[in-house]
This record gives C-alpha cells, structure tokens and sequence, in this order.
C-alpha cells in the first residue's frame, strides 16, 4: 500500500456515488440496504426507541428510514450532495446532511448508536473516519459495521470480476479496506481508534436479484463505463454474464451467496 493515493481515492469515490444517485434506489440498494441489513444491524447493537442514530454514507436514505422505525432520530450523512437530494427527496421527514465523515458537523456526543453500511470500504482514511464517529457518540455509544467480503460476495463480485478482466483494478471504486476479509482488522482498526469490545465475525447474507440487469445498470453507472468503447462494455457484459451464471436459477431470477463481516464496538 505504499502507492495508496487517499486524495486520489476520495475524488474518485466522490465522482462515482454522485453519478450513481438516481439508480441507487432501484438498483444497488438491492444489494445494499435492501438485502438485509437491518437485522444484522440489530443482531450487533441493541437499538430503541430512546437511540439518536447516525447513518454513515446513507446514499439515498434507505437504510435511515428503517432506523428511524426503531429509534427516536435517525440522521443520514453523505458526502455526496446528488444522494443526499436523493435521501430530501424519498425522506422528507428525516434530517440529513452533506457532509464528509472525517468532518461531521455534530457536537461531541450527539448520537447513541452509528452505522457504517457497505461504506467502510469506500473511506480513504478509515481511522481518522472512525476517530470522528467516536466523537460524535455518547459515553454509552455503539458502533455497527457492514463490510462485504470481495472475495465472497459473488454478486458484486460478478461485475468487479469482469471488469477487471477488461480494465485496470481502480476503474472500480475502492479504499484501503475494500479486500479486507479478515474480522481482526476491524477489531484492531476499532480498538486502535478508541473503542472498546470490539467484536468482528462472518455473517451469510444472500442476495437474490430478479434480474441481473440490476446488476448491470449498478455497475455501469458506478464504474463509469458508459466512457468505454462498445467492444469493451460488450466483452464486460459477457463477462458478468458468465460469473453469474452458476447463481441462476431455474425461474431466471439470481440467489447470491454473499458474506459480509459484521462488526461492533463501544466507546
């Protein structure tokens, strides 16, 4: 990781979820925030109806909404303003704000619980990231994190992979822990900013998608191939096509069999 370009990664990270916000809803929120989540996030932290709840990089607030179902305030932040107008727009009963994790715009101990979803992978600076949090929680704070495992996360997977085959590995975006796949480096990137607790296992969290062109239409918008000349999208197609085959079932609809780690931590 000595090349790692943090700056580099933020301004790409950037570039693709401010292109991806109209889709996110009706496409990658199937296998995000729609694929449930929300009950591992209650497996790993006991929420109710007392819980102020910072969701971290909510995109277009889906995942905020079911948060605010169980606790009293649920507040969604990301740093991509077209997501968060997505998030207004969906959720206009709920607060959000445009703003980057490394610098939240909340007084020290304003929230009871924090959730880092399908996001931890996109931070270019995941410790001075987590060190904010913290900040932000009360002295009976917890923390819960999702991080899809790459390597065994098959949906995903199926376009990524493909990709690759194609173009250079940073056409897809990703920080410093997008290919972590093992629990201790959560544990220590927690314990290591202060929290206390810290717990980290595997979790089964299959994904099924009616249709791959879901994933497709995701994809294209996230990578930004759009750019690409036709040979090149035509042979990432077929390439997606192909690693996703054996997941197919009989009626033409997709069943993943994606792992997550799952994450927890105290201040």
């Amino acid at each position: 990781m000595n090349d790692y370009d943090a700056e580099s990664v933020e301004a790409h990270e950037h570039g693709a979820w401010e292109g991806a916000a109209p889709i996110y809803e009706d496409h990658v929120a199937t296998l995000t925030a729609k694929s449930g989540q929300i009950d591992i996030i209650k497996d790993l932290i006991d929420l109710d109806s007392t819980d102020r709840v910072l969701d971290i990089g909510c995109g277009p607030g889906i995942l905020t909404a079911q948060l605010g179902a169980i606790a009293s305030q649920a507040v969604g932040v990301d740093f991509s303003a077209n997501m968060i107008a997505e998030a207004q727009k969906l959720h206009p009963d709920l607060t959000f704000e445009v703003a980057n994790v490394e610098d939240l715009p909340f007084p020290d101990g304003s929230f009871d619980a924090a959730v880092v979803n399908y996001c931890a992978h996109h931070l270019a600076r995941p410790e001075k990231a987590m060190k904010e949090i913290r900040r932000v929680l009360s002295a009976t704070g917890r923390m819960a994190i999702i991080h899809p495992i790459q390597s065994r996360q098959p949906s995903w997977g199926s376009f990524a992979g493909a990709v690759e085959e194609v173009l250079p590995p940073e056409t897809v975006p990703g920080g410093f822990l997008l290919n972590v796949d093992q629990p201790q480096i959560f544990i220590n990137l927690l314990t290591n900013c202060g929290f206390r607790e810290a717990e980290c296992r595997e979790r089964e969290k299959p994904v099924t998608l009616e249709r791959l062109e879901t994933l497709l239409e995701s994809g294209w918008i996230i990578a930004g191939l759009h750019s690409q000349p036709p040979e090149v999208q035509s042979r990432i197609e077929a390439g997606v096509r192909q690693l996703a085959q054996p997941f197919r079932n009989s009626d033409g609809s997709y069943t993943f069999p994606d792992v997550v780690l799952a994450a927890s931590a105290k201040v």
